[in-house]
């Protein structure tokens, strides 16, 4: 059986603290969509990614307006710290982004700048 991974294009809204579960470490962070291959996210603004183990560690250390690349294979329906609904993936990888790959992702298949459309195809 083949798992698809799907990657978002994100930028850092809000980092909360590592949580100790039964589980591991953990640690949530708000993001803002800026592309992804996801069909489902197109619309959605805001997502919560959740980072667990030596992920955790790392998404402790991001910063508000840092954009980094997260890849994941399904979603869920979630809650924010304020209650309000969302949308909530678990991080397989997670990578800072570079100017030239913001660059990549921003370019379509015809190979024009595309600003307006999340989608990645």
């Amino acid at each position: 059986m083949i798992i698809k991974e799907f990657l978002s294009l994100c930028r850092v809204v809000s980092v909360g603290h590592v949580r100790q579960t039964k589980f591991g470490e953990r640690c949530e962070v708000i993001v803002d969509v800026m592309k992804t291959t996801y069909p489902a996210f197109e619309k959605a603004h805001r997502i919560k990614v959740i980072a667990w183990k030596d992920k955790a560690k790392q998404a402790a250390t991001f910063h508000n307006n840092q954009v980094y690349v997260f890849f994941f294979t399904n979603h869920k329906r979630d809650v924010d710290w304020l209650n309000n609904p969302i949308q909530a993936i678990t991080a397989l990888k997670i990578f800072k982004a570079t100017k030239r790959e913001i660059d990549m992702y921003y370019i379509n298949s015809q190979g024009q700048y595309d600003p307006f459309s999340k989608l990645i195809v």
